[in-house]
Parts: structure tokens; C-alpha cells; sequence
């Protein structure tokens, strides 16, 4: 039986997108969780006689939760568009004996989530263009702690509400397809065109101080939100509009927190 102890996923960053580049692969730091999936995209119609079985294009994708340490910054940060395109990786996880690569994959989704008393967690979901099994392989463990949470400062709408939590969320509505092209054996039924739907940003704040600005009035001004990770990392929001708030009336006595959902613009969202 396999344990969880000889798992690992590496990555190689694109020059062009489906195309693994040559030289070795980097190992992503902290991951906790994660998971690697192939859709083969079986079609199964009713047919005179019986069913028609066949295969569609395929659709691979992923997801990693990772605790953040310094070095990986600039991975998360790829995750942002630049001049209309968008990084792309070779993603390659499993055990020591068998692994699954995916070329072509993108970040679609990207959620930061810091929290007092956590250590700052990435979720990242990949949607890829094609697939192929490896022979596996194996990954040293870390040797950078993650980012100091307590030393976290943030900013809310320019004043300390003394925050709790806080989860950016980043959408960039990948887009693949396939045509009637020679991708060449193995490859026919992988997504080989690549495009960008409209970016989306959201967050969400959990403060122990209420923020009644702007409530049910006629019109609400966008706010911005921070939180600094000293020279680590910043996390910065813009633009952000007020969707919703909540606030929790209840028996008990545990502490009163008020908890704030927000939709930015594209561009919203600044690592750095």
C-alpha cells in the first residue's frame, strides 16, 4: 500500500504554451493538499440497438493548497495576466512510482487566504491542455518556513478594523479549445487554443470592529484593503465595492465578528 509521504509536484514554466522546455523541473512549496485529475470526457449516447460510446476532447486539470514561503511568490504572482497573456506551466505530481504531466497548464483560479494564527495558504486551480503519465518521481522537503503571519499589518479602507481574516479570491476565466489540426499521435485529443475571458476579483474580510460606511445609502465609494507580510509579501485589493455584509446576532459568548463580501474590477488584485 502507498502512503502520502513520497508525493510530489514540480512545475517548469512555458516558453510556449503545451510545450515542455527543456532542464529540470522546480518543486512547489508547502504544498498540503492537492489533487490531479484527467477527464477523459467519455460521450455515451442512445442509439438504435444499444449505446454509441466514444471519446471527447480531453480535460485535465488540477488543484494545490500550499503554505506560502518567500521563494514561491512569483509563481503565485503569475497568476496575474500580463499584456494579454498568461503564463503557463508542465505540471507534473504523484508518488515515487507513478506521476501524471500536464502541459499547458494555467492558473485559472487563485485564492490567498490570511489569517490570524495561520500560516498565509495559496489555493490554485489548473486547467490544462493535455496529459500524459510519467514514471514518477521524488521531492526533498522544504527548507523555508512560511511567511510569519504575526508579522501581518493590514489596512481597511485606510483605518484598522482590526482584522481577522482575509480571502482574495482571482478568477481569470481561462478558455480551451481544440480544432481539426495534426497534433501528432498521443496529442489529437488535447486543447490546443488558448484565449482569456474577463478577469474577476473578490474578497472577503472578517473584522472585529463593524464597518457600517456607506449602509443602504444611495450610493456606496469603493474601498481598498492591505494586508503586509513585512518584506515578504503584500497583498493588495483596489476598487473593491461592497456586495454584501453580515453580521451574527446569536446566544453565546464568543467574539463579535462582522464579515464583509467585496467585488473588485480587473486589475483589483496586486501581489508584491
Amino acid at each position: 500500500m502507498r502512503t502520502h509521504i513520497s508525493d510530489y509536484l514540480v512545475y517548469k514554466t512555458e516558453t510556449e504554451h503545451g510545450q515542455e522546455p527543456t532542464g529540470s523541473a522546480t518543486p512547489l512549496y508547502i504544498v498540503v493538499d492537492g489533487e490531479i485529475e484527467v477527464n477523459e470526457n467519455l460521450k455515451v449516447e442512445p442509439a438504435i440497438g444499444g449505446v454509441v460510446r466514444y471519446y471527447s476532447i480531453v480535460e485535465p486539470s488540477a488543484s494545490a493548497t500550499i503554505l506560502v514561503v518567500p521563494s514561491v511568490k512569483p509563481f503565485i504572482q503569475s497568476a496575474r495576466r500580463s499584456a494579454g497573456d498568461l503564463t503557463s506551466y508542465t505540471l507534473e505530481g504523484g508518488t515515487s512510482d507513478f506521476g501524471i504531466k500536464l502541459f499547458g497548464a494555467f492558473i485559472d483560479e487563485l485564492s490567498l487566504d490570511a489569517k490570524v494564527g495561520e500560516a498565509l495558504r495559496a489555493t490554485m486551480r489548473f486547467i490544462a491542455m493535455g496529459a500524459q503519465t510519467t514514471i514518477g518521481a521524488t521531492q526533498a522537503g522544504p527548507t523555508e518556513a512560511p511567511i510569519d503571519w504575526s508579522n501581518g499589518v493590514a489596512t481597511i479602507a485606510g483605518s484598522n478594523y482590526q482584522l481577522a481574516s482575509l480571502r482574495a479570491s482571482l478568477r481569470n476565466n481561462v478558455k480551451l479549445e481544440a480544432d481539426f489540426s495534426d497534433r501528432g499521435a498521443g496529442k489529437r485529443r488535447w486543447r490546443n487554443l488558448f484565449g482569456l475571458g474577463q478577469e474577476s476579483v473578490e474578497a472577503t474580510l472578517e473584522i472585529y470592529l463593524p464597518y457600517g460606511a456607506g449602509l443602504t445609502a444611495d450610493t456606496i465609494a469603493a474601498i481598498a484593503a492591505q494586508v503586509a507580510f513585512g518584506s515578504a509579501l503584500t497583498l493588495s485589493l483596489s476598487n473593491l465595492l461592497i456586495s454584501r455584509r453580515r453580521v451574527p446576532v446569536k446566544g453565546g459568548d464568543d467574539l463579535w465578528v462582522m464579515t464583509v463580501e467585496l467585488v473588485g474590477q480587473p486589475g483589483s488584485l496586486n501581489i508584491t
